[in-house]
């Protein structure tokens, strides 16, 4: 039995909301981030009506460029913070972590849901996989998997703001591989864990895997 499912972006709505959650957690835009984003949906909009009708991706996430992750970690942090890992710390924690694509303003189509309910919509997601293959499924498609620590922050955020709840939260095998940022030469991991109240920042080595992380279907524009 096929199910369809009406799907409705609106961009300004995304824009007005985006600048309010900025404004609320202190991290300064540039004066001309309005008019960066909204080129980036003029040039690229049949592609992303394109990527929602096939993918059904249902939200809009707008990260500006150049904010540090020490910056974005602290002003973004939601209940009782972080958990970082041993890894990840002995990797130089948010301080040491390096990132890919971060240098760009960027438009991410994203789905409001958890990795197994995006599963279900036929997607895959990935759960269970090591640390390097969801390194090789990045590296072949960067702009189809939420990619960075950094945009893994912004979108727990903002997910918070709109819910009072969680998207990446563990419990519901919704962590993820975040391929696009590095500690050292290990692979970061994030995830929520509602027990704590914290959100999760781990690294691990090539062959690690979880049944509770996968990878997140997105699809970036810069």
């Amino acid at each position: 039995k096929e199910v369809s499912e009406a799907i409705t972006l609106s961009f300004e709505d995304t824009l007005t909301k985006a600048v309010a959650l900025y404004q609320k957690t202190g991290i300064n835009l540039p004066d001309d981030f309005r008019d960066r984003v909204e080129t980036i949906w003029q040039n690229n909009y049949e592609a992303i009506k394109e990527a929602v009708k096939q993918e059904g991706f249902n939200e809009i996430l707008l990260a500006p460029a150049n904010i540090p992750l020490t910056e974005l970690a602290d002003k973004m942090k939601m209940e009782n913070g972080y958990f970082t890992g041993s890894n990840f710390n002995s990797g130089g924690g948010f301080a040491g972590a390096k990132s890919q694509g971060v240098d760009k303003v960027r438009l991410i189509l994203y789905h409001k849901a958890t990795l197994p309910e995006i599963a279900a919509k036929g997607v895959p997601v990935h759960l269970g996989i090591t640390a390097a293959d969801a390194e090789k499924l990045y590296n072949q498609n960067p702009d189809r998997y939420l990619g960075t620590l950094e945009d893994a922050i912004i979108l727990e955020r903002k997910h918070f703001e709109e819910t009072r709840g969680h998207l990446s939260d563990y419990t519901k095998k919704s962590g993820q591989w975040l391929p696009g940022t590095k500690s050292g030469a290990r692979f970061v991991c994030s995830d929520w864990n509602p027990t704590y109240g914290e959100l999760y920042a781990g690294a691990n080595d090539p062959g690690r895997s979880d049944s509770d992380i996968g990878c997140r279907p997105s699809r970036y524009f810069f």
